[in-house]
């Protein structure tokens, strides 16, 4: 599934360089999501960390909405191969079962993983439970530095 930004673009801001990454998930991908994350941000290369800001969902609702598996229901963005083991940001996405289209944004809450993990790895998404059913997608935004 390709970027839609090919390129990250940047956003300077006091004396921060922020990055930002998006991607649309369709809804075979979204319902996969609790089992095959999605890379959002490549490895930053040798000893550098992608270290996330801000993530955000811009839901489009199709004719039928998801059921989630569990309530509330959790995207995570953290490090691949895991993001939910290796989370960062948890962003409830319990409103994915509606049909009303809908934005949804959260900022950096706090990073508990172990810093290893961090270490050259790509950024993903993956969601904590499953959806079935739905046939809306997502468009996923993620602001992230460089360290």
């Amino acid at each position: 599934m390709p970027f839609l930004f090919t390129r990250p673009t940047v956003s300077v801001g006091g004396n921060d360089v922020t990055l930002v990454r998006g991607q649309l998930v369709d809804s075979t991908a979204l319902l996969a999501l609790d089992t095959t994350p999605i890379a959002m941000v490549p490895g930053a290369g040798v000893d550098t960390v992608n270290l996330p800001q801000a993530l955000s969902v811009y839901y489009q609702a199709g004719s039928t909405a998801y059921t989630p598996g569990a309530t509330p229901l959790y995207l995570w963005l953290g490090f691949m191969p895991d993001p939910v083991a290796t989370g960062i940001i948890r962003l409830n996405v319990t409103d994915l079962n509606g049909l009303t289209d809908k934005f949804i944004s959260l900022d950096l809450v706090d990073i508990d993983n172990d810093a290893a993990d961090a270490l050259n790895a790509p950024l993903g998404i993956k969601l904590a439970d499953p959806v079935t059913l739905g046939d809306g997608t997502i468009f996923v935004t993620v602001h992230y530095v460089l360290v």
